[in-house]
């Protein structure tokens, strides 16, 4: 199983070097069912070799896992796979393949899988290793489909604390070891002894227009039990020197109880360890984030999308003054803050965007990500602004260029505005003031702040 990441995740900095957790869980489940896996990644692995490794073991399927913006390079690879081993089936899987299973008419795939692929695959493979239908196996298209739209039905994992259905992914050594996170982190990425991918649940009760993790996941929410993450942990910590844990739910702040449940069994373990979580900036609270902070929270990255009141209350139903008191109780416990925003939406004005720097340097922000509106296939954007794209190149779609027309603003004024935005940002003297105080009154984060100014500086930003 290969899973195909972009070059480039960042416009600036290093981007992150992560285990490929997904295409893990679906190969735990296909040890589990009494088959010879291997897990890859592009990130940490040389394809040519991956190509002749397949050859030379005589691999009969291979699974490929791509994103939108990934996914042509992941076509290039199944081709080089086809072509150098007869007979060997190539099955599409993960975000880009779940929002456009047509690919299945390329001559280099086989089957796609859509949806969460436990499940699937495995009865994937059980029918194709004793010539049985496929016919009656949710969430499969292949050649001979009826028609190649999205499966009327796709199976999900409904129960995670079932280890038969859900068991702890199946993890290489030198991949933990070799992770890292970059930009503003701590443990900074030479104290990161290694790094770990962990999910607490799985959906997301919003339903962002823009955002396409539903199409696997779905908008109902799962969690695992507290005494489950619990024992991965510790499973972590002891086999991989984990020292650093990357929660990468849709939101880890999905349901209050469940965080305060969680955060609670951590204290209690006394598992002694950093971790850092992508959260909605609707479910904190001052308990919540205390609660985090005594747990190990290091490290939240917050989509807020707009600094605009208005259209703020659309987005994210709260205003402009929640945000603020929330994101200040997390920088008084000490808490790097991460915010996402983003450009590109269709009632913006350049006006407004050239107000932003004043409005984020008021909003206790560590690190700042500014990525473009881009309507993903699959998603409601892409239904309402497909017929606006600039391009259907989907190596394009990585939220870091703009791919939709906009009426006021053109293409190259939108990449100057987020530069723009970027350097008056970093440059604000409450920035600084508010960072100087931060780094006094937890003096451990200095050489976090410190190496990221460094960053900044190298790559032009301040």
């Amino acid at each position: 199983m290969i899973q195909v990441t972009s070059d480039k995740e960042d416009n600036f900095i290093n981007p992150n070097k992560l285990e490929p957790l997904g295409i893990e869980y679906i190969g735990a489940c296909v040890q589990n069912s009494g088959y010879d896996v291997e897990i890859f990644s592009d990130s940490f692995d040389n394809i040519q070799n991956i190509v002749e490794k397949i050859k030379k073991d005589k691999v009969n399927v291979v699974g490929i896992s791509t994103f939108t913006h990934s996914y042509k390079k992941g076509l290039e690879i199944a081709k080089k796979i086809k072509k150098s081993n007869e007979g060997v089936k190539i099955v599409f899987g993960g975000v880009h393949a779940s929002s456009c299973p047509e690919i299945i008419r390329d001559d280099a795939i086989d089957y796609v899988v859509a949806g969460e692929g436990e499940k699937t695959f495995i009865k994937l493979l059980n029918a194709m290793f004793n010539d049985l239908s496929l016919d009656r196996i949710n969430g499969i298209v292949h050649k001979s489909s009826n028609n190649f739209g999205l499966p009327q039905r796709i199976d999900i994992v409904e129960n995670l604390d079932d280890f038969n259905e859900n068991p702890y992914p199946l993890r290489r050594n030198d991949i933990i070891k070799a992770s890292k996170i970059y930009g503003l982190i701590y443990p900074v990425p030479s104290d990161q002894s290694g790094v770990a991918l962990i999910l607490y649940s799985r959906g997301c009760k919003y339903k962002c227009d823009y955002c396409s993790l539903s199409l696997i996941f779905g908008n109902k929410v799962r969690f695992r039990n507290t005494d489950n993450v619990a024992m991965e942990i510790k499973n972590l910590v002891r086999e991989y020197n984990v020292n650093l844990l990357y929660f990468v739910d849709a939101n880890f702040n999905n349901s209050k109880n469940q965080v305060l449940s969680l955060c609670d069994k951590i204290i209690k373990e006394k598992l002694d360890l950093n971790w850092y979580a992508l959260c909605s900036i609707n479910g904190f609270d001052q308990q919540i984030l205390e609660y985090m902070s005594k747990a190990g929270c290091k490290k939240i990255g917050v989509g807020i999308e707009t600094v605009n009141p208005d259209k703020i209350r659309k987005i994210k139903n709260c205003d402009m003054n929640e945000v603020k008191e929330v994101l200040n109780v997390a920088d008084k416990l000490g808490i790097i803050i991460k915010g996402f925003f983003m450009l590109g939406f269709p009632w913006e004005k350049p006006e407004e965007i050239e107000e932003m720097p004043e409005l984020l340097a008021e909003i206790a922000i560590d690190e700042l990500s500014i990525s473009f509106y881009t309507p993903f296939p699959g998603t409601i954007s892409y239904k309402l602004f497909n017929r606006r794209l600039e391009t259907d190149d989907f190596d394009k779609f990585t939220t870091n260029e703009p791919v939709i027309m906009h009426d006021l603003i053109s293409r190259e004024r939108y990449i100057d505005l987020r530069n723009f935005i970027y350097k008056n940002f970093y440059k604000s003297i409450l920035y600084h003031q508010r960072i100087e105080s931060k780094m006094i009154r937890y003096p451990y984060l200095k050489e976090s702040y410190h190496i990221f100014f460094n960053e900044l500086i190298n790559e032009g930003i301040i």
